[in-house]
């Protein structure tokens, strides 16, 4: 089954790109290829005009530059946060594994942004302790410290309750009036229509 097929898609900085469709368009396929998690059969994708996935050459259908997924953050559906730790291990776990950043710098950080989303207090509990709406956020503050150039956040909002919603929208569009560049998923059409630029 051709999944994704004649798809060119230029994003600018600050771009809000949202895409929509019935389930099991190949909406959530379209963001994991584009973060390198799904190869592709035909075409390439570049980011800041270096090509970094291609089905050409002797890379054949795969990523060739796993720098640059470094640059992408995702947030995907279902937290994916680590039980077995903390809040701020989580946050910490990235930067300190794949960029060797000192452990007392990045726990600033990771404070210093779970303040700012409002889970300041949480620092130390556990996934299982948290709502919803807070291990998705605490899970956008875990992309967001490595600083990427693009978050990709794929139905972020629906496994949540709709009280919960709005906390996590609150976040994407703090994001947002930052100029950060995104791809979003949603079913959600207030969401969709308040935050897209395309």
């Amino acid at each position: 089954i051709q999944v994704l097929r004649g798809i060119d898609i230029e994003m600018k900085p600050g771009d809000r790109v949202v895409v929509i469709g019935p389930s099991g368009g190949g909406k959530s396929t379209l963001l994991r290829v584009m973060m390198g998690l799904e190869q592709i059969d035909s075409g390439s994708i570049s980011f800041d005009g270096k090509p970094y996935i291609s089905s050409e050459g002797p890379a054949k259908r795969t990523l060739i530059d796993t720098n640059v997924r470094r640059s992408i953050g995702m947030v995907f559906q279902h937290y994916t946060l680590f039980p077995h730790l903390s809040v701020i291990q989580n946050l910490m776990l990235a930067p300190c594994k794949v960029r060797g950043e000192p452990k007392a710098s990045a726990q600033a950080r990771a404070q210093a942004l779970l303040e700012r989303f409002g889970l300041g207090a949480k620092a130390k509990a556990y996934p299982a302790q948290l709502s919803g709406g807070q291990k998705q956020r605490v899970a956008i503050a875990r992309a967001l410290m490595l600083d990427p150039k693009l978050m990709l956040f794929d139905e972020v909002t629906s496994a949540l309750d709709p009280e919960l919603v709005s906390e996590v929208e609150q976040v994407i569009m703090q994001l947002a009036s930052q100029n950060m560049p995104m791809m979003i998923v949603t079913h959600d059409m207030w969401f969709a229509k308040n935050i897209a630029s395309r």
